[in-house]
């Protein structure tokens, strides 16, 4: 049985537009450690739902986020202002419509 070697985060790719406008931000402020990652929306991990624990069996995790791949459609999300997370050097846009992404993860 294959587990994951560390907690693991999901996160979806975002269009290049939004990509874009992410990493001219980080560049403006000069943040080389942020401009180094891709810009990305996490679904399991800081979102609330917490990390893909390293016991889990990640064979099982890849086959249910296969099906609920295959059966959820492209959600179309509209982005807020920015937020910081409490007491981090972590910033995000905010949802304009969270409960389109609630409801993918209570799958």
């Amino acid at each position: 049985m294959e587990h994951f070697t560390h907690d693991t985060y999901i996160v979806l790719d975002v269009p290049q537009e939004i990509s874009d406008k992410v990493m001219s931000i980080r560049s403006r402020f000069k943040d080389q450690f942020y401009m180094a990652l891709p810009a990305e929306v996490t679904v399991a991990g800081s979102s609330g739902v917490g990390v893909l624990k390293s016991s889990q069996n990640s064979s099982n995790v890849y086959s249910r986020l296969d099906e609920i791949a295959a059966k959820t459609k492209a959600i179309k999300a509209s982005f807020g202002e920015v937020q910081r997370f409490p007491y981090t050097n972590i910033f995000f846009f905010h949802y304009k419509m969270k409960s389109l992404f609630v409801s993918s993860m209570k799958k």
